[in-house]
């Protein structure tokens, strides 16, 4: 717990650096980075004698600091590890080269997982947004031919929000039956459960390759889901009201999320964390290959293995991607492919599957 004093204190002083290294947190005090920064300029004749006497090693081993020949003081104890500069120099250095070599490799390995390019400086895949944005409008958001996003009034789903809160939610419903899924590309294998269950085993759960092995609430139809749904103020589209339109609960933890598929026309609004939308156009030629090598592959996995071979052969120059936040409205119509990964510990969104209005039954319009 000792610290390094400068030859002008009196008395020591005790600070703590963190060094984040991946997922993991190394405490090194100021007295470890002392001997890993300075040690090797300090002299050898200034930590003890040639050949010191019993009263020299003993004052070494008290707890006192005093000044050495004018450069940074080190404390007593750090000796015990050698006996002597060179020694302490020797085991510093090779600590920090294990600290350096780790930390390189950390690097790398996120690098690797968040598809961030270092050689170009690009951005993350997730953090890309090439997906449209319009103006919100109260009297009647368009369901046309391609997908948008528009914010959302300061407030809307205030309440809605409060009660998906996850200690709220838990609390009120914690007891309630939910039915996750194997989140593969069709819907099968569900299950039902407890939602503490599911909230607080299955959503800390790290995401794995095989989709099949993962579960996954895309949405909840139960009556005992009613009132939240009823809770929902749905988009105002001429589609989205009454039984013209279904309203689903989705919830999920970090990297969860739907592999490549399509469905109808869908609103989609996210209440808490975040969810990442990979989207394609009906027909596209990239359709296919992404069909078989999905089978089975969770769509983090798709980013992480797939994806980059795919992009520089030039098979996804037609997909469009965000990452829809709290706030903010995302609209595809029928038919589109997508894959969704869940960007937090914690998401909790709604679906408002409507029918497409009459002038996007290509869908596949152009651009808002």
């Amino acid at each position: 717990q000792e610290s390094l004093a400068s030859p002008t204190q009196s008395q020591p002083h005790h600070t703590t650096t963190v060094i984040h290294i991946g997922n993991h947190f190394s405490r090194l005090t100021t007295c470890s980075l002392a001997a890993m920064s300075f040690a090797p300029a300090v002299p050898a004749t200034g930590l003890l004698p040639r050949h010191p006497s019993r009263a020299h090693v003993n004052s070494f081993h008290s707890f006192q600091h005093r000044p050495l020949n004018g450069h940074m003081q080190l404390p007593r104890r750090l000796l015990r590890f050698g006996g002597s500069g060179i020694a302490v120099a020797a085991l510093s250095t090779v600590f920090l080269l294990m600290l350096l070599v780790a930390t390189m490799f950390s690097v790398v390995s996120a690098a690797a997982e968040t598809g961030f390019d270092s050689n170009t400086g690009s951005e993350a895949w997730f953090e890309r947004c090439t997906i449209p944005r319009i103006g919100f409008k109260a009297s009647n958001m368009p369901a046309k031919g391609y997908p948008y996003i528009a914010k959302l009034p300061e407030g809307k789903n205030a309440l809605l929000a409060q009660k998906l809160q996850r200690s709220s939610l838990l609390e009120e419903m914690g007891n309630a039956t939910c039915t996750p899924s194997q989140a593969g590309n069709v819907r099968r294998g569900i299950h039902e459960m407890e939602l503490r269950e599911y909230v607080e085993t299955w959503m800390q759960q790290e995401v794995r390759r095989n989709s099949e092995e993962n579960k996954y609430v895309f949405g909840e139809f139960g009556d005992q889901w009613a009132p939240l749904r009823d809770a929902y103020e749905r988009p105002p589209c001429s589609k989205c009201k009454d039984h013209r339109a279904a309203v689903t609960i989705g919830l999920g933890g970090l990297h969860s999320g739907a592999p490549w598929h399509f469905h109808n026309a869908v609103f989609v609004e996210v209440l808490h964390g975040a969810k990442h939308f990979a989207l394609l156009p009906p027909g596209d030629a990239a359709i296919h290959e992404i069909t078989e090598v999905i089978a089975g592959l969770s769509q983090w996995h798709w980013h992480l293995e797939k994806r980059e071979e795919m992009e520089k052969a030039g098979k996804l120059s037609e997909m469009i991607e965000c990452t829809i936040h709290p706030g903010e409205l995302l609209y595809f119509p029928d038919g589109w492919h997508h894959g969704v990964v869940n960007m937090a510990d914690y998401t909790a969104f709604v679906s408002t599957f409507v029918e497409r209005d009459d002038d996007a039954h290509e869908g596949r319009g152009p651009k808002p």
